[in-house]
C-alpha cells in the first residue's frame, strides 16, 4: 500500500462506489486533479472561456440551446439550466479539449483565417474562397479570429498563386467548433449530474472537461480503440456480443421485429445512461468507470437492462413496442444489475 499512487489508490475505491459526500474528492484525484477548491488561475481560466464564449458567439451554440431543451422538460435538470448553459458553451469554445483528448476525434471542420501577410488581389473578379476576408476587412477594418488561430503562412499559397492544397488546409485552419467536438444531440446531459456534485460552474467545468477527455470523447468517435477501455464501435459490439450469448432467443426475437440490437442500447451509451437512470444511479455508474478506467460497464449495463426486461420484451409484437418498454428505465438500480451481469450470467 504504501507504493500506491494516490490517484491509483483513489480509482480502487471508486471501484467499489463512492458515498456522495466525498465523491467530487475521490473523482479529482483520480483523473490527476488538484483536489479542493479551485486556484485562482483556474478561476481565471473559467472566466476567460465564459467572456470569449459571450464576446464571440457560434452557430455552433445553437446546438447547446438545442440540448437545452431536455434540461427544461427534466424534474432532474431544469433547475440547473444555467449552470449547464454556461459550462456548455465555456467547453465549446475552449480550443485545448482537442489536445488532451485520449482518442483522435472526427475529421474536424475548419476555418482557415484570412491570410494577411499577402498583397491584396489585383484580379477585378476573383474567385469565391471560403478563407477570403470579409469586405470590411479590404477596407482596413478588424479580422475575426479565433482563440488559439494564428494565419496560415505565408508560403500556404502555391507557387503560381493556386489555392492551397488539402494538406496545407487542414495544417494551418483552425477546429470548428473551437474545441473540435461535433457532439451528438444530449451531449449536454452528460454535465448535468456534475450539477450535484459541485455548486461551483468553474468547478463544474473542470471535472465535465477532464471526464471528456479521457472517456466521452470515446463515445462520440468512430475510433477503434480497443481493450481494456474502448470507444464507442467496440462498446457496441461488446454489447452485442454479451446479448447473442446470454439471450440467443431474445436476440432473436428483437432481430425479427426489426429491432437491432445496437439501435436500442445506442441512446443509453452515448449518453452515459444520463436522462434514462436516475441521477444517484448514473453517478454510482460512473465510479465505476472512474475506477476500472474504461467505458465497459456502459456495455455491461445496457446488456443487463436488456436482460432483466427479457420476458416483457419477448411478449413484444413490434419494434415500437420494445421502445416502448424500454422508455422507462427510472426504477432501475445500477450495481445489482452489473453484478447479475457479472457474476449470474
Amino acid at each position: 500500500m504504501k507504493h500506491y499512487h494516490p490517484a491509483m489508490a483513489a480509482a480502487r475505491f471508486a471501484k467499489f462506489g463512492v458515498p456522495h459526500g466525498c465523491r467530487s474528492g475521490v473523482w479529482e484525484v483520480a483523473l490527476g486533479l488538484r483536489p479542493g477548491p479551485l486556484t485562482a488561475e483556474e478561476e481565471a481560466e473559467w472566466a476567460g472561456r465564459v467572456q470569449e464564449a459571450c464576446a464571440q458567439p457560434l452557430l455552433a451554440d445553437l446546438w447547446v440551446e438545442a440540448d437545452l431543451a431536455l434540461v427544461k422538460d427534466s424534474p432532474h435538470f431544469f433547475l440547473f439550466e444555467e449552470m449547464l448553459r454556461a459550462v456548455s458553451l465555456a467547453f465549446l469554445h475552449d480550443p485545448q479539449v482537442p489536445s488532451h483528448c485520449s482518442v483522435p476525434q472526427h475529421p474536424a471542420l475548419g476555418y482557415l483565417p484570412p491570410r494577411t501577410a499577402d498583397p491584396p488581389s489585383r484580379d477585378p473578379h476573383p474567385a469565391p474562397s471560403f478563407s477570403s476576408a470579409p469586405s470590411d476587412q479590404a477596407a482596413g477594418g478588424p479580422s475575426p479570429s479565433l482563440s488559439g488561430c494564428s494565419a496560415a503562412p505565408a508560403g500556404a499559397k502555391g507557387q503560381q498563386g493556386q489555392q492551397p492544397s488539402v494538406a496545407v488546409l487542414a495544417a494551418t485552419a483552425c477546429p470548428y467548433p473551437p474545441n473540435g467536438s461535433m457532439q451528438p444531440g444530449g451531449a449536454v446531459l452528460l454535465v448535468a449530474p456534475l450539477c450535484f456534485m459541485y455548486s461551483n460552474p468553474a468547478a463544474v467545468y473542470r471535472m465535465h472537461r477532464s471526464l471528456y477527455c479521457r472517456y466521452w470523447v470515446k463515445l462520440h468517435s468512430l475510433s477503434l480503440e480497443g481493450l481494456p477501455s474502448p470507444a464507442l464501435p467496440l462498446l457496441l459490439r461488446t454489447y452485442e456480443d454479451l446479448l447473442l450469448e446470454l439471450e440467443p432467443e431474445l436476440s432473436k426475437h428483437l432481430q425479427h421485429l426489426g429491432m437491432p440490437l445496437a439501435a436500442l442500447a445506442l441512446p443509453w451509451i452515448t449518453r452515459a445512461f444520463v436522462g434514462y437512470l436516475p441521477v444517484e444511479e448514473v453517478l454510482l455508474l460512473w465510479d465505476r468507470i472512474i475506477g476500472l478506467d474504461s467505458l465497459l460497464p456502459l456495455a455491461l449495463l445496457a446488456a443487463a437492462v436488456v436482460c432483466f426486461r427479457r420476458q416483457v420484451l419477448l411478449s413484444c409484437q413490434s419494434s415500437r413496442e420494445v421502445l416502448e418498454v424500454m422508455a422507462d428505465l427510472q426504477r432501475l438500480q445500477t450495481v445489482p444489475l452489473l453484478q447479475a451481469m457479472l457474476f449470474n450470467g
